[in-house]
């Protein structure tokens, strides 16, 4: 779902009415954790442990990238030649967000509602403070959307 330009207000009530959300290191994963709204949070140039959104069912996906987390509001990577053809490097920027793909985004929420099982990584850190009893609750046979409403 696109929304119209909204007020703080709106965001807010549309993220507590939202099932999951996905975020960026911005306002809005910080919003959804403090509805209880579960989200997956994607951090590339940033570091989770200084600016995760901590609280239920809080996922955080760090890049790992070679230089993540640099902690720098410009990007000063230089692309390899092989890196400069990638369709992924042209479009994202930070480049460092190429770690995290849309497929390794759905997974993530697709585990944070209980519809899969997590795989192994070591970027991804999840918060002690999910609930596995709410994850189970999440109904399995819900068929997957790209709207996380």
């Amino acid at each position: 779902q696109v929304l119209p330009r909204l007020t703080l207000a709106g965001v807010a009530a549309e993220t507590a009415g939202a099932r999951a959300c996905v975020a960026v290191d911005t306002g809005l994963g910080h919003l959804a954790a403090a509805l209880a709204v579960p989200t997956v949070s994607l951090y590339g140039p940033t570091n989770p442990g200084f600016t995760g959104a901590w609280g239920f069912a809080q996922h955080h996906l760090a890049s790992d990238f070679a230089c993540a987390p640099c902690l720098k509001k410009q990007c000063s990577y230089v692309p390899t030649a092989e890196e400069k053809v990638r369709p992924d490097f042209a479009l994202t920027q930070p480049p460092c967000f190429t770690q995290l793909p849309p497929e390794r985004v759905w997974h993530e929420l697709a585990v944070l509602l209980g519809r899969q099982t997590p795989v192994p990584s070591t970027s991804t850190i999840t918060s002690a403070s999910a609930s596995s009893a709410a994850l189970a609750a999440a109904p399995a046979s819900a068929a997957p959307s790209t709207e996380a409403r």
